[in-house]
């Protein structure tokens, strides 16, 4: 790894840690644990739609675009690193800590099957697989997996953030608006979705202009 790419992650973990404790104070949250799984997931989710912008900005801009932008990927492993914070963290929050019952239900608890289908345990699923398929991504994110894959099947694991792209905002409103914090939360997470699904929108017409007929 190169000297600009060490300083670019020096500058993105700083950015992440001093983002994360000033949202913290900002957050009405019960206890700690709560302020940084919801931080952890705000500051994830800047860095994931600052990777998803990049492609379509090139488009836009005319130049051509690499298969593996350094900044992207460098964006996508911070992004995939606080998601996964925010996953161990949240764990936490809720049910004393006891996280098995995120996903099956209290035996105390009538219910048909001990999966969860309720909206807080299908938000929770959805959330373990969002987490799940970043740290693929994040697993995936250099060059021996780029090569090992090549350019046409990596480039096919990395259009799952499509799927996070729908995914991670109904998880986070779902538990809004279990936890009653509508407002100004939900609306700073739609505004970043709405910007990232413009852009690759517009990337996308880009793209298919340029293909002759």
């Amino acid at each position: 790894m190169g000297t600009a790419r060490i300083i670019r992650h020096i500058g993105f973990c700083i950015f992440a840690v001093v983002t994360t404790l000033a949202l913290c104070r900002l957050v009405d949250s019960k206890h700690l644990m709560q302020g940084i799984s919801i931080s952890t997931a705000y500051v994830s989710l800047l860095y994931f739609a600052g990777a998803l912008l990049i492609g379509p900005i090139y488009l836009l801009l005319s130049r051509k675009t690499p298969i593996s932008i350094y900044l992207r990927r460098d964006l996508g492993i911070w992004s995939a690193i606080l998601a996964v914070i925010h996953t161990i963290v949240g764990l936490q929050v809720h049910l004393g800590g006891n996280f098995i019952n995120y996903f099956i239900y209290p035996a105390d608890k009538p219910h048909i099957i001990p999966v969860r289908y309720d909206p807080f345990g299908l938000t929770n699923y959805l959330g373990l697989v969002c987490t799940i398929i970043m740290i693929v991504l994040l697993i995936l994110s250099n060059n021996r997996a780029l090569g090992i894959l090549g350019a046409v099947k990596w480039k096919r694991w990395q259009r799952s953030t499509y799927f996070l792209l729908a995914a991670i905002p109904i998880h986070g409103l779902v538990y809004q608006i279990l936890e009653k914090r509508t407002g100004l939360y939900t609306m700073s997470m739609l505004a970043i979705i709405m910007i990232c699904t413009g852009f690759q929108i517009s990337g996308i017409f880009k793209y298919r202009n340029k293909i002759p007929a």
